[in-house]
Protein backbone atom coordinates (compact mmCIF):
# COMPACT_ATOMS: atom_id res chain seq x y z
CA UNK A 1 0.00 0.00 0.00
CA UNK A 2 1.02 3.17 -0.70
CA UNK A 3 0.74 4.83 2.78
CA UNK A 4 3.11 2.12 4.12
CA UNK A 5 5.88 3.67 1.98
CA UNK A 6 5.97 7.36 3.27
CA UNK A 7 8.33 8.15 6.25
CA UNK A 8 7.23 7.34 9.58
CA UNK A 9 8.98 8.75 12.68
CA UNK A 10 7.27 6.83 14.82
CA UNK A 11 8.24 3.80 13.43
CA UNK A 12 11.61 4.86 12.80
CA UNK A 13 11.21 4.86 9.23
CA UNK A 14 13.16 7.39 6.82
CA UNK A 15 13.66 8.16 3.31
CA UNK A 16 17.32 5.85 2.19
CA UNK A 17 18.38 6.44 -1.42
CA UNK A 18 18.93 3.51 -3.51
CA UNK A 19 22.07 1.70 -3.00
CA UNK A 20 23.68 -1.84 -3.61
CA UNK A 21 25.44 -3.83 -1.03
CA UNK A 22 28.20 -6.72 -1.47
CA UNK A 23 28.36 -9.47 0.32
CA UNK A 24 27.25 -7.60 3.49
CA UNK A 25 28.27 -8.24 7.32
CA UNK A 26 26.15 -6.77 10.01
CA UNK A 27 26.89 -6.29 13.19
CA UNK A 28 24.70 -5.50 16.39
CA UNK A 29 25.19 -2.00 17.65
CA UNK A 30 23.87 -2.32 21.73
CA UNK A 31 21.26 -4.76 22.95
CA UNK A 32 17.82 -2.51 22.23
CA UNK A 33 15.81 -4.87 20.04
CA UNK A 34 12.10 -3.65 18.56
CA UNK A 35 9.04 -5.63 17.57
CA UNK A 36 7.53 -5.02 14.60
CA UNK A 37 5.19 -6.49 12.07
CA UNK A 38 6.79 -7.37 8.79
CA UNK A 39 5.69 -8.77 5.53
CA UNK A 40 8.02 -10.79 3.11
CA UNK A 41 7.22 -11.92 -0.81
CA UNK A 42 8.85 -15.40 0.39
CA UNK A 43 4.99 -15.55 2.10
CA UNK A 44 3.05 -13.06 0.39
CA UNK A 45 -0.39 -12.32 2.01
CA UNK A 46 1.15 -12.95 5.83
CA UNK A 47 2.40 -10.81 7.88
CA UNK A 48 4.36 -11.74 11.81
CA UNK A 49 5.91 -9.66 14.51
CA UNK A 50 9.52 -10.35 14.24
CA UNK A 51 12.14 -8.86 16.47
CA UNK A 52 14.81 -6.95 15.13
CA UNK A 53 18.22 -4.78 16.73
CA UNK A 54 17.57 -1.22 16.71
CA UNK A 55 20.67 -0.66 15.12
CA UNK A 56 23.54 -2.69 13.09
CA UNK A 57 26.63 -1.39 11.25
CA UNK A 58 28.10 -3.06 8.48
CA UNK A 59 31.62 -3.53 7.31
CA UNK A 60 33.41 -5.40 4.45
CA UNK A 61 30.21 -4.84 2.24
CA UNK A 62 31.02 -3.60 -1.37
CA UNK A 63 28.65 -0.99 -3.56
CA UNK A 64 28.91 -1.83 -7.52
CA UNK A 65 31.79 -0.76 -8.43
CA UNK A 66 33.86 -2.82 -5.94
CA UNK A 67 34.55 -0.13 -3.41
CA UNK A 68 34.05 -0.91 0.62
CA UNK A 69 31.00 0.62 2.16
CA UNK A 70 30.21 1.29 5.35
CA UNK A 71 26.64 1.20 6.97
CA UNK A 72 25.91 2.95 10.16
CA UNK A 73 21.79 1.99 10.31
CA UNK A 74 19.28 2.48 12.29
CA UNK A 75 15.39 1.47 13.21
CA UNK A 76 13.25 0.80 9.61
CA UNK A 77 16.39 0.89 7.54
CA UNK A 78 18.61 -1.32 10.09
CA UNK A 79 15.35 -4.10 10.36
CA UNK A 80 15.41 -4.05 5.78
CA UNK A 81 18.78 -5.06 6.16
CA UNK A 82 18.18 -7.38 8.45
CA UNK A 83 15.37 -8.44 6.81
CA UNK A 84 17.31 -8.83 3.66
CA UNK A 85 20.51 -10.16 4.91
CA UNK A 86 18.62 -12.98 6.48
CA UNK A 87 17.57 -14.59 2.75
CA UNK A 88 21.54 -14.42 1.82
CA UNK A 89 22.02 -16.27 4.92
CA UNK A 90 19.33 -18.94 3.52
CA UNK A 91 16.72 -17.58 6.56
CA UNK A 92 13.54 -15.22 6.65
CA UNK A 93 11.02 -13.71 9.33
CA UNK A 94 9.17 -16.81 9.52
CA UNK A 95 12.57 -18.39 11.34
CA UNK A 96 12.78 -15.07 13.50
CA UNK A 97 8.84 -14.20 14.25
CA UNK A 98 6.85 -14.59 17.09
CA UNK A 99 4.85 -17.52 15.93
CA UNK A 100 2.00 -16.46 18.04
CA UNK A 101 1.25 -13.07 15.83
CA UNK A 102 1.55 -15.07 12.35
CA UNK A 103 -1.63 -13.23 10.16
CA UNK A 104 -3.12 -13.03 7.46
CA UNK A 105 -2.65 -9.78 5.84
CA UNK A 106 -6.34 -9.12 5.70
CA UNK A 107 -7.01 -10.37 9.26
CA UNK A 108 -3.85 -7.65 10.34
CA UNK A 109 -5.89 -5.41 8.81
CA UNK A 110 -9.31 -6.03 10.31
CA UNK A 111 -7.88 -7.13 13.87
CA UNK A 112 -4.49 -5.32 14.27
CA UNK A 113 -4.07 -2.29 11.99
CA UNK A 114 -4.10 0.32 14.78
CA UNK A 115 -2.24 -2.28 17.32
CA UNK A 116 1.59 -1.90 18.62
CA UNK A 117 3.09 -4.92 18.42
CA UNK A 118 3.68 -4.87 22.04
CA UNK A 119 -0.25 -5.31 22.21
CA UNK A 120 -0.96 -7.76 19.47
CA UNK A 121 1.63 -10.03 21.23
CA UNK A 122 0.00 -9.29 24.86
CA UNK A 123 -3.52 -10.30 23.09
CA UNK A 124 -2.09 -13.54 21.95
CA UNK A 125 0.05 -14.57 24.70
CA UNK A 126 -0.93 -17.95 25.90
CA UNK A 127 -2.07 -17.65 29.76
CA UNK A 128 0.20 -18.53 32.68
CA UNK A 129 0.09 -21.31 34.36
CA UNK A 130 -1.19 -21.27 38.38
CA UNK A 131 1.73 -20.76 40.69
Amino acid sequence: MIEDLVEDPDRERTTVPFHVLVNPTLTIVGDETVDAFEGCLSFAGYTMIVPRARRRDGRGAKNERGEPVTIEASGWYARILQHEIDHLRASCAANRMDSRTLSTTENHARHWRTATATEVKSAVALPLPDE
